[in-house]
């Protein structure tokens, strides 16, 4: 059955080779529908004005990243993601496939795919409500902005105090983002479909405190507690950024998704084999 598509977002990232003869071509083939047509560097929190039937993201994966925060309160609209990047392990889509995918994604060939994204909040001492900060695909972080000190953290899962936490920092990733800086910290590799969480302290200075994962229908929160020796500051998706002090909470929750049109041409461990270098031959 096909797909009823009238308007596309396009959003690309100029400094990349190809990117603009890209866009001239998605123009003169489109030449039909309504096209809403934004460089990245445009764009950083959800915006609802840009809701479409069909989303292009044209770049590496950190576009990608950019898009889907623009796109958090538009989860139905899906993402073709285009790959101009390096290393390209959520763009899927070769540059010289993008009309074939489009093609079979509006003859209703192709499926939807959702990932979890995850939504931050922050509260300054003396207030009683959270403020939205960010959403991210990847992972919200919390980390020292200056000479490398140690951070005292509590940790709350569900409003239960879970420890505290004495480390370089702490990563919470989605299922997508365990195989971004979380992986790198030592985290677990989840599948991207999984409902859940991982809490990553950064080189914590007790080695008890490990890596744990949470269901994807928990609140996680921090309180930065007093007597700091560094600055300290607050990142989703390493984009967006914002300073802590002493005495303010954070909260992370799991509740919006983002929609990706899945190619259907390799599963996720393919993915995983290939980017990873899990090709040793041992099978």
């Amino acid at each position: 059955m096909n797909r009823k598509i009238e308007r596309i977002l396009i959003v690309f990232n100029k400094s990349k080779d190809k990117a603009e003869a890209i866009v001239s071509e998605m123009k003169e083939f489109f030449d039909d529908k309504c096209l809403n047509i934004m460089d990245v560097g445009e764009l950083e929190h959800s915006d609802s004005r840009l809701c479409a039937d069909l989303a292009f993201s044209i770049g590496g994966d950190g576009t990608v990243l950019t898009c889907c925060r623009a796109l958090s309160d538009c989860e139905s609209t899906p993402i073709i993601a285009v790959n101009l990047g390096t290393f390209g392990y959520i763009t899927e889509v070769e540059a010289d496939r993008w009309k074939e995918t489009y093609i079979e994604f509006a003859e209703g060939r192709l499926d939807l795919s959702k990932r979890k994204m995850l939504s931050s909040y922050y509260r300054k001492p003396g207030q009683t409500e959270f403020t939205f900060f960010s959403d991210a695909l990847n992972d919200i972080v919390i980390s020292g902005s200056g000479i490398s000190k140690v951070l005292k953290l509590d940790m709350f899962i569900n409003g239960c105090f879970g420890g505290a936490i004495r480390s370089d920092g702490v990563i919470v990733a989605s299922p997508t983002g365990s195989t971004a800086y979380s992986m790198a910290a030592g985290g677990p590799v989840l599948d991207p479909y999984m409902d859940a969480m991982i809490i990553n302290p950064i080189c914590p200075f007790s080695l008890s405190n490990r890596p744990i994962v949470v269901s994807g229908g928990s609140t996680v929160s921090f309180l930065v507690k007093n007597d700091q020796r560094t600055g300290i500051c607050l990142n989703a998706d390493g984009q967006v950024l914002m300073e802590l002090g002493e005495g303010d909470a954070v909260k992370i929750v799991s509740e919006k998704k983002a929609l990706f049109v899945n190619p259907g041409r390799r599963s996720f461990f393919e993915v995983v084999r290939e980017k990873l270098r899990w090709d040793g031959g041992i099978c």
